[in-house]
């Protein structure tokens, strides 16, 4: 039997229960589209901890009628210098093992992924 959809892991880009719009603007370019995200996956980060502390309300488990009128708080990030290596690092923050799950294409890329969760999880 499957686990209620409340008590599965999210998934990353899943519009149906993602609370939180990330706008990532590169510092040149133009802004990708937004991706849906999950506020419990996005405070693994203090930064994103801090953005969604004061101003995060979640939906009401027991008012279907409230959910559907229900907004999402959106988030931009935009002084990002490579966009795609933000979200990258992002979605690590959905897999169950980061250092297990996770490749990649060669040591800048790594530094590069390293360089950002250290910015957006300590501040």
């Amino acid at each position: 039997m499957a686990e209620p959809a409340d008590l599965q892991a999210p998934r990353y880009g899943d519009d149906q229960s993602a609370y939180v719009l990330l706008h990532v603007r590169p510092s040149e370019g133009a802004p990708s589209a937004p991706h849906s995200l999950h506020s419990r996956v996005l405070r693994k980060s203090e930064f994103f901890e801090a953005r969604l502390s004061q101003r995060w309300a979640s939906p009401s488990a027991t008012s279907p009628e409230s959910d559907r009128c229900f907004k999402p708080l959106e988030i931009m990030l935009d002084t990002c210098a490579d966009a795609e290596t933000y979200i990258r690092c992002i979605r690590l923050f959905y897999v169950a093992n980061p250092l297990k799950d996770t490749t990649f294409n060669d040591v800048e890329d790594a530094v590069g992924i390293l360089q950002v969760a250290a910015e957006i999880s300590f501040p």
